[in-house]
């Protein structure tokens, strides 16, 4: 058996080692107390961040909660506003249809052609454009029920004295205009215009205006003096 002969370390061993194993502890307690600045800086980021969020998200709850409380007014006011407003459209219908009988009261007195229903001559009138040329306008309506259109023909013819009778002698042969359809059709009005050219030896007195509905049902008959 061999013997090995150990030789005793010296101090110099003792001190070195012993230096390399303080400057190890330094070098991990300097890498921690870095590591744990970088750890805490990163936290302190991490919360301003989170803190400005939390403030973002706070005002953004906020303006929700007051745009739905001003929506919720907004939206009371409107239904008050609907309200109000039926309430007077109601009123307006209910006094439409009292001054409609009050009208019809009077026009029934004053006036009794105007307060029926359906077809009405509205308006006559005749200009002289030249010498012996002559220009009416007639004005048709539908009086109240305007439901649907009407359609129909007129006619107008001029009355004159004949030994103190009545002549009547239709418009129709003396119109300038080409093709002349006395024919009208709305549902409202309609203005109907032509003229014509009066003989020298016809010397009207009155003119007769006559309109009638295609069925028949409807007919109306005015008679205007001659003022030209």
């Amino acid at each position: 058996m061999e013997l090995k002969v150990i030789q005793p370390k010296t101090w110099r061993w003792y001190a070195t080692a012993s230096f390399l194993i303080l400057v190890s502890m330094m070098l991990s307690a300097w890498y921690a107390w870095h590591l744990s600045h970088q750890v805490r800086d990163s936290l302190e980021i991490e919360v301003v961040q989170l803190t400005t969020q939390n403030s973002q998200l706070h005002n953004t709850i906020y303006s929700n909660e007051k745009y739905i409380t001003e929506l919720g007014r907004s939206e009371q006011m409107a239904q008050a506003s609907v309200d109000q407003t039926g309430l007077n459209m109601a009123e307006l219908q209910e006094a439409n249809k009292q001054l409609e009988k009050e009208l019809s009261f009077y026009r029934s007195i004053m006036a009794p052609e105007l307060d029926k229903n359906g077809l009405n001559i509205q308006k006559f009138e005749l200009l002289k454009v030249e010498n012996d040329i002559y220009e009416f306008s007639l004005t048709l309506t539908q009086v109240k029920k305007q439901d649907w259109y009407l359609k129909g023909s007129y006619s107008i013819e001029l009355i004159t004295d004949n030994d103190g009778k009545e002549v009547k002698t239709a418009l129709n042969t003396m119109i300038l205009d080409s093709p002349y359809k006395p024919r009208f059709s709305f549902r409202y009005f309609q203005t109907l215009s032509s003229r014509f050219q009066l003989p020298e030896a016809l010397k009207p007195q009155a003119i007769m205006v006559s309109a009638r509905t295609q069925d028949g049902k409807q007919r109306v008959t005015k008679r205007y003096p001659w003022t030209q």
